[in-house]
């Protein structure tokens, strides 16, 4: 079990066992005082020094025989030990300091929590990034936050657009008080549908057509402050009320480690601990700690999609921690749907392609699952596809086995990939380029749509051939065909020989051998080609 504190206890952050955090009963300790703590209670812990005998951590006995020079802790040794098995509790890290090069220092973990409150921005210079109709609802929770007695703010991306000047299209809220009476008091006042989520005590309102026409939104989304602690690596965290200067230190990156309060009219106070604004000056990716992908590995498609819209940089020391968690169990521990909607997230950017060129290049996909691995050039050309067949496009490149096991091993979208498998077999057999073959190919990948046959195709180039014959066949076949009711009349008893005459009728249809048929002319090949089954003369 381990918890952030972040700049609760020591000026910088890091990890703290829960064990040792019980003894704590002050959470504004500096390193001095928890260093006087140590050195005077039975915690099982030691104090790090650097060679000249400064304090700049802590860790237990088997952390410290780990650390390779001046006593720190590297996050190799943190990775390496997390996995073995604890009669107590696991060897965590409190450092102010972590082993870096001295050309890298401060590139990519955030700085120490800076004094707060930061400073202040005007509430005119937000709304002119909203739109006009969605300024009126902020002006409405912020009269409402005033009579519920809690505080609003705006965070995330929301926060992050603000200072970089980009319109802001979705509001995330953060809210410090009794979120539930709030969020139902939004509710009925703007007239929208409460959706709570547990377990991480979040709450959207939901609204109808008429009001998003009214209030340019679809929807508000709120959460509460909270401080969060991870039970295992990888999965879903619990919560705990807290402020809002813990609630930023929780984030993923330092540019959505952002908070601003929403004062209509008014001066709005800044919250920006990790000197999150500088980074988004400097276009750069900073983790707010070293175990980051450890706590949500989610968070290398959120890196990975962010750095590709907004053009930051990733530096080497942040792509060697992303691969060094993904050796680790926290990888495997997060469930299925968490990175499948996380990739659906990423697959629907206006032009996926960069962020999934990140991930191939930092070699990440095979971490999520090895059917992700096979990405190819061609996949530059994902942003002519159409959102709700990107994720058809992205796993085709894998082979029909990584795609069962996908199946097997996520439980999500089998029929999507079993479709994937039963195509790729259909297009592999070897077909010459007569009018049947065309026909009997188009009939064999009826169950395919239209659209997820154009995208494989624009994709891949060796399957491009087939694709557009099958294309141009149903462009050009769109008689109605008459049914298995009207081969009854004929005779014909339903069965096999039915189906199969079905089959053969759709396969002369596609051919051209029937252009534009009539239910008659339809009949009338039947019979010309069937005469032994049918009995109706």
């Amino acid at each position: 079990m381990y918890v952030h504190i972040g700049h609760t206890v020591t000026p910088n952050g890091g990890v703290m066992s829960d064990t040792v955090l019980a003894h704590v009963p002050a959470l504004q300790w500096s390193l001095a005082d928890v260093h006087t703590f140590l050195t005077t209670q039975p915690t099982g812990l030691a104090v790090v020094t650097t060679a000249q005998g400064r304090p700049c951590g802590i860790a237990d006995c088997t952390t410290i025989a780990h650390a390779r020079e001046f006593g720190h802790v590297e996050l190799d040794d943190a990775l390496h030990l997390w996995p073995l098995p604890r009669r107590h509790h696991p060897p965590i890290i409190i450092a102010n300091q972590w082993r870096v090069r001295s050309t890298d220092t401060g590139d990519y973990v955030a700085s120490p929590p800076l004094p707060q409150p930061c400073t202040h921005i005007a509430w005119d210079d937000i709304a002119a990034l909203i739109d006009p109709r969605t300024v009126v609802v902020l002006r409405s929770l912020t009269a409402l936050a005033t009579i519920h007695a809690v505080q609003v703010f705006l965070v995330g991306g929301a926060a992050r657009s603000v200072f970089d000047r980009r319109p802001i299209h979705d509001i995330d809220l953060a809210i410090t008080g009794p979120l539930p009476a709030f969020v139902n008091a939004v509710a009925a006042t703007l007239h929208g549908q409460v959706e709570h989520h547990a377990p991480l005590g979040t709450a959207s309102v939901i609204f109808a057509e008429a009001q998003h026409i009214q209030y340019g939104l679809s929807r508000l989304d709120f959460v509460p402050t909270r401080r969060e602690v991870y039970p295992t690596p990888g999965v879903l965290p619990s919560v705990h009320p807290s402020d809002i200067i813990t609630d930023v230190g929780r984030r993923d990156i330092t540019v959505n480690a952002i908070a601003i309060t929403l004062v209509p009219d008014g001066d709005c106070a800044v919250y920006d601990p990790y000197a999150g604004r500088r980074a988004l000056r400097r276009r750069q990716v900073q983790v707010l700690h070293p175990l980051s992908f450890c706590d949500d590995p989610t968070r290398v498609l959120r890196i990975a999609r962010l750095a590709s819209r907004l053009d930051l940089h990733v530096g080497k020391r942040v792509v060697r921690m992303m691969q060094q968690s993904s050796l680790y169990p926290a990888f495997a521990h997060v469930s299925p749907q968490r990175w499948y909607q996380e990739i659906l997230k990423t697959l629907a950017e206006a032009d996926p392609w960069p962020a999934i060129q990140r991930m191939q290049r930092w070699r990440l996909w095979a971490a999520i699952h090895p059917a992700f691995a096979h990405t190819r050039p061609q996949l530059a050309s994902i942003r002519h596809v159409a959102v709700a067949d990107r994720f058809a496009v992205l796993v085709w490149g894998a082979k029909p086995e990584l795609l069962q096991a996908l199946i097997a091993q996520w439980h999500l979208v089998p029929q999507l990939l079993r479709q994937l498998i039963a195509l790729k077999g259909i297009l592999a057999q070897p077909r010459s380029d007569s009018a049947i073959s065309v026909g009997a190919l188009t009939v064999a990948c009826k169950p395919f749509a239209s659209s997820l046959l154009t995208s494989i195709a624009l994709i891949d180039p060796s399957v491009r051939q087939p694709i557009a014959r099958v294309l141009h066949a149903r462009d050009h076949a769109d008689t109605p065909m008459i049914t298995g009711h009207d081969l009854r009349a004929l005779g014909i008893a339903a069965g096999p020989i039915m189906r199969d005459i079905l089959t053969a009728l759709e396969i002369a249809l596609y051919a051209g051998i029937l252009i534009a048929p009539t239910a008659a002319q339809q009949i009338a090949w039947v019979r010309a080609h069937y005469p032994d089954q049918c009995t109706d003369t």
